[in-house]
């Protein structure tokens, strides 16, 4: 089962620091619900999962709503509602398919972990802001970072199949970030965070590629 947008988009990702209200004051929509760097509210997951490699904390890099209607989501996913974006950015576990299944109404347990070998670099921290998505530039700069939700993704290196660990069938590409040092995000040298779905497992998984 693939996802499948309304329209496929990449996206210029804008983070506001600024408390979510005073996003309301700056468009002309509701504020946005999705999230970077947090989770909006603790009791929509109980604990975050510790990566095997450093056994700190995995690194919140998003919290998307996937019923919101600005997505164009198809029904399969957009039931889903609100997911946690993971990886572990100091560690080499994200290299592989880093994969979390959600068990209950708010908890998530880790389900694949693979190599584990952590970095030397310390704790990265993640920008914390409320995420919002606006339709892609339809001629970026050759140099602008690629951020892209649904259709497919633009590798770094070699093309993946990310195979769901609970039902081994192929997950659906749900989102890719690229590095981008104006919004506080460095996955690796210069690579990009992908993040896949089975709807029918409640499985998401993340996977770094660096050139």
């Amino acid at each position: 089962m693939r996802v499948e947008p309304v329209t496929v988009r990449s996206l210029p990702l804008e983070i506001f620091h600024q408390p979510a209200g005073l996003l309301e004051a700056l468009g002309d929509g509701p504020p946005s619900r999705h999230r970077a760097g947090e989770i909006p509210d603790a009791s929509r997951c109980q604990s975050v999962p510790r990566c095997p490699g450093t056994r700190r904390k995995l690194h919140t890099i998003a919290w998307l709503e996937l019923d919101d209607p600005e997505l164009g989501l198809s029904p399969a996913y957009a039931a889903l509602g609100g997911i946690p974006i993971w990886a572990a950015l100091d560690c080499a576990v994200s290299r592989q398919p880093l994969a979390w299944q959600r068990t209950g109404i708010a908890a998530y347990a880790l389900i694949q972990p693979s190599t584990l070998e952590p970095f030397d670099d310390d704790p990265t921290e993640v920008a914390r802001g409320v995420l919002a998505f606006r339709d892609a530039d339809p001629f970026p700069a050759p140099d602008a970072p690629l951020h892209r939700l649904g259709g497919e993704p633009v590798w770094v290196t070699e093309e993946r199949i990310i195979a769901c660990p609970a039902c081994r069938e192929a997950m659906s590409f749900l989102l890719q970030l690229d590095t981008d040092e104006d919004l506080g995000w460095r996955f690796g040298d210069q690579g990009a965070l992908f993040a896949f779905v089975c709807a029918r497992c409640t499985v998401v998984a993340t996977l770094i590629q660096e050139p």
